[in-house]
């Protein structure tokens, strides 16, 4: 999840306790940015890198431990 501190669309405090109830599940990021100042520049690009380097864990089966040998080959 991100969210940015400075948010007055979607103030933080949701996110942060979805993020609380999620557990380990969830991964919480936080930016000292309003709401649509995320969408351009600087922060949107750490925003970005930021999400690529998550998704790139479960999604990439070379980095992510817990999904190494359990690619079978679909039975027909």
């Amino acid at each position: 999840m991100q969210v940015g501190t400075d948010d007055h669309v979607a103030p933080p405090a949701a996110a942060r306790r979805t993020a609380r109830k999620a557990g380990t599940w969830a991964q919480l990021r936080e930016y000292p940015v309003d709401h649509f100042d995320a969408y351009d520049g600087a922060w949107q690009k750490l925003a970005l890198s930021d999400q690529l380097a998550f998704l790139s864990r479960p999604l990439d089966p070379a980095r992510s431990p817990q999904h190494r040998g359990r690619h079978r080959a679909p039975r027909d």
